[in-house]
């Protein structure tokens, strides 16, 4: 049955929108495939044979695919498409901790075809100087590599100004300032450059992961920072005022010890625990920390204190968004479950059986080379759309566009 949203965006779609996004759709559907035919593309994307025809004409024409005769013991012998080999790959670079970062190199259709992590001291490098050995171990990288490269994303733990090339609100202050694009324009000499929220990633790459139609999600990291981010129910992530939004990390929560109001991510922050555990665990791994709460009451008293607080945070999220689901992340999965556990029991406690509440709460599925996949596919559709109509705008959303059906 088709639902009023999809009657409503395919009324408000001209004909020029509906070509665009099959060619847009089409486009992407060969850019992933190792070869598939005009045929496959039709049924595929509910179109008519002609239509597919038309529109791979077009993309011939413009150098951007390129057709490969199939073995066929029978009969005429189909052709399959492929993008032109001289594209590409995409270069996903993880720069959320300024003491590790990473890069992962991935080919159009996602394999990986290079990688490297860099692990630093606290204070042992400047920034600039992090990032450029960076780019040098990746451009050694793209000279062993044959094709094109067709985009770079990095993803930052802050927010990102594209208009001053600036990073704001940053869990590491030595990141404000930084004018990354610029750095990475003037080393790769390349036009399609995305920066992104981490959170943001993490999130839309969570949400993707479900693939059940339909939903509303809240998404929540604890890490060594706290962000937060809500997706509509059609995949939208919300931005507010200055892209601030779901900064969870900066909500005021009083403390149950002195009634006094602290900001969120001082209590449930990983960093900030550690300050306030006893000097003899602060170098501790964070899984060791929340084991130790069983048997030191210092310990517990700082986790619990999370615990307590992230679970009313979360009662109130329900009530302010309602979300079909809330997600919880951690690089420490440890963590995360345990919130996860905590929250579930203080809903279950505050919420009779008749509420209107149906919000379930778990642990991300997901990583970070789930999450750079989805990089990789935010930059592809990104060349897409730039390749084909050059200055369109994008959602932060790598989508199938509404085409004819």
């Amino acid at each position: 049955m088709t639902s009023m949203k999809e009657i409503t965006a395919k009324e408000q779609l001209s004909v020029t929108d509906i070509r665009y996004n099959n060619k847009v759709n089409l486009f992407t559907d060969i850019v992933s495939s190792t070869g598939i035919t005009r045929n496959d593309l039709a049924v595929k994307n509910n179109i008519s044979f002609m239509t597919a025809k038309n529109i791979v004409d077009e993309l011939l024409g413009m150098d951007l695919i390129e057709e490969h005769l199939l073995n066929s013991p029978v009969g005429r012998k189909p052709t399959a498409l492929q993008v032109s080999s001289r594209y590409g790959n995409v270069v996903c670079m993880n720069l959320s901790s300024v003491n590790e970062m990473h890069f992962i190199i991935y080919d159009l259709r996602g394999v990986r075809l290079a990688s490297e992590v860099f692990s630093f001291k606290p204070h042992e490098k400047t920034i600039n100087e992090k990032i450029g050995m960076m780019i040098e171990a990746i451009k050694t990288c793209l000279n062993n590599i044959s094709t094109e490269t067709i985009g770079i994303t990095a993803l930052v733990p802050g927010i990102y100004y594209e208009d001053q090339d600036i990073l704001r609100f940053a869990v590491d202050r030595e990141l404000d300032d930084l004018h990354i694009k610029t750095l990475l324009k003037e080393a790769f000499d390349i036009k399609n450059i995305q920066i992104v929220h981490d959170t943001l990633a993490f999130a839309n790459s969570e949400y993707e992961l479900d693939n059940i139609g339909y939903y509303s999600q809240f998404y929540l990291y604890c890490g060594e920072g706290v962000g937060g981010c809500f997706t509509n129910f059609d995949g939208t992530p919300v931005f507010g005022e200055n892209l601030l939004a779901g900064e969870i990390g900066n909500i005021i929560h009083y403390r149950s010890s002195d009634n006094k109001p602290v900001r969120l991510e001082t209590l449930l922050s990983i960093a900030e625990m550690r300050h306030r555990l006893p000097e003899k665990y602060h170098d501790t791994g964070f899984d060791e920390v929340l084991r130790l709460r069983e048997k030191d009451p210092e310990v517990a008293e700082v986790v619990d204190e999370a615990f307590n607080a992230v679970s009313e945070m979360l009662y109130n999220v329900v009530w302010l968004f309602n979300p079909s689901k809330i997600v919880v992340d951690s690089y420490c999965k440890e963590y995360a479950d345990l919130i996860v556990k905590s929250a579930e029991a203080f809903l279950k406690n505050h919420f009779d059986e008749e509420s209107l509440h149906r919000t379930r709460i778990l642990a991300a599925k997901g990583d970070e080379y789930h999450t750079m996949k989805w990089c990789m596919k935010y930059t592809r559709l990104c060349w897409i759309e730039q390749i084909i109509s050059p200055g369109t705008e994008l959602s932060m959303v790598p989508e199938r566009k509404e085409g004819i059906s």
